[in-house]
């Protein structure tokens, strides 16, 4: 009777072990390879080491979602660069296998030994929704002597470096000059001539909203913005925070041509569909929904002209 107890227990521990097994394998993680290296264990002086982290794993590209990798720790050396890049094959079994390469360049500060300790690198599995990180391993490289020859290379590089600053600080000292003069000259030009809010408006239209080029959401919500500064700056109010449905009431029920309020109904609704809804906008339709605006306020500035003269 003992032996039979102790055949059915070690039975059950058996079965178990199996259990327990299979239950492992089912949450097993992603399969993923990390390989470290640099292209040259020997670099000179005045020569860059270049060290690689490639990520590898069967399956499309976005299978994986790698976190920014940041600069690795390092002994003799200094950073001065990286960068990255995403490719995908397809191998003999007709399966894709997906690669991400994170490029580090350093410069050596002195001959001997450099090491660049390992980095730890953390991605999520977006197919099992786990995230996971992989450990590369210490890399040593020897800094030998500098190259003869190269460091005047080096200096005149430096000089093109330079040269080159200080034409583009020279450049943008000049354009913000230039904008800064141009300013300047269209205010006097605000304050000589006096300006009704349409015909400044009928202005600000022509000269920041252009019809050539593409962008055309962009636009469109620069377009919106300007009607709707210009209500705020007529009705002496701040309707830039409101909806469009608030914005429509709040016009309703100021003195306005009936025309010209369904044309801003017409407009508001359009643009809040592209804006908002998702909607598609061509140049086509930018062209229709500009010239609402235009006919908007010419037509507003028609009617105030009127009122005047009565």
């Amino acid at each position: 009777m003992n032996k039979q107890f102790l055949f059915g227990l070690f039975l059950c521990l058996i079965l178990s072990s199996s259990i327990f097994s299979q239950s492992n394998q089912d949450t097993s993680v992603s399969d993923i390879s990390l390989l470290t290296y640099v292209e040259n264990e020997s670099v000179a002086l005045n020569r860059e080491v270049v060290y690689i982290v490639q990520l590898s794993w069967q399956g499309e590209l976005g299978r994986y979602k790698i976190s920014d990798v940041l600069d690795p720790d390092v002994t003799n050396l200094i950073v001065r660069g990286s960068g990255s890049s995403n490719k995908v094959i397809t191998n003999s079994d007709g399966k894709e296998i997906s690669t991400k390469r994170i490029t580090f360049y350093f410069r050596p500060v002195e001959m001997g030994m450099a090491y660049i300790n390992g980095v730890t690198i953390r991605y999520k599995d977006t197919l099992l929704d786990q995230n996971e990180s992989l450990l590369a391993g210490r890399i040593s490289v020897k800094i030998i002597d500098p190259i003869p020859g190269s460091s005047s290379n080096n200096i005149l590089q430096y000089v093109v470096y330079v040269i080159i600053i200080l034409v583009i600080g020279l450049g943008v000292y000049l354009f913000v000059l230039y904008n800064k003069r141009k300013k300047e000259n269209a205010l006097e030009e605000l304050e000589n001539i006096k300006e009704t809010t349409e015909k400044k408006y009928l202005r600000l239209l022509k000269e920041t909203i252009h019809l050539a080029g593409n962008n055309y959401k962009e636009k469109l919500h620069d377009l919106t913005h300007l009607l709707i500064g210009f209500f705020s700056e007529k009705y002496s109010t701040s309707l830039s925070n409101l909806s469009s449905k608030d914005i429509l009431k709040y016009i309703e029920y100021r003195e306005i041509e009936p025309k010209i309020y369904a044309k801003i109904i017409e407009f508001m609704t359009k643009s809040d569909l592209i804006r908002f809804a998702g909607n598609t906008v061509n140049e086509t339709d930018f062209h229709q929904l500009y010239d609402s605006v235009e006919w908007i306020l010419e037509k507003s500035k028609n009617d105030n002209s009127e009122k005047e003269d009565e």
